[in-house]
């Protein structure tokens, strides 16, 4: 049995970190620590349109280097729904459509962020290697009401 150790270390900093571990058999093994981005959410950017007949495209928001984006949807009552889409764009300009998702109204308006409105559930798509990216709200035909939405890459 042999013992393997590798220290992690920022780039200029002290270890922040060891992982450790035990073999049988001496055999050499290859020990990888895949970094999580932890930034906060930050859902400090909102958009919102009336739903009948809507269709309101975000402000780029920036995503390079990060690996998820989240999106945030509030809608004014708890019947309403929204349809959204996230559009990545690559690093010359190219847009890359997700499909659309209508995300479960929850019925839950405990401390929402827009005054009086209820949450929906909530989203998220892969970076995949994208600048930044705009989320799309499209209304649903016949059904009145409003959305606010945020986004945030991590």
């Amino acid at each position: 049995m042999s013992f393997s150790e590798v220290q992690i270390q920022t780039a200029t900093g002290p270890n922040v970190g060891t992982i450790q571990k035990t073999e049988t058999g001496g055999a050499t093994v290859n020990l990888e620590r895949i970094a999580v981005d932890t930034d906060q959410l930050n859902f400090a950017d909102v958009f919102a349109a009336q739903l009948v007949d809507a269709s309101q495209e975000s402000a780029p928001i920036g995503c390079e280097g990060k690996s998820k984006i989240v999106v945030k949807v509030e809608l004014s009552t708890n019947s309403v729904q929204a349809q959204i889409r996230v559009v990545l764009q690559d690093f010359v300009g190219l847009r890359l459509y997700t499909p659309v998702v209508t995300p479960a109204n929850t019925g839950d308006n405990t401390n929402p962020t827009q005054a009086g409105y209820y949450h929906a559930e909530l989203y998220s798509v892969d970076v995949l290697g994208a600048k930044q990216f705009t989320v799309q709200l499209i209304g649903i035909n016949g059904m009145p009401g409003s959305a606010s939405v945020w986004a945030a890459a991590i």
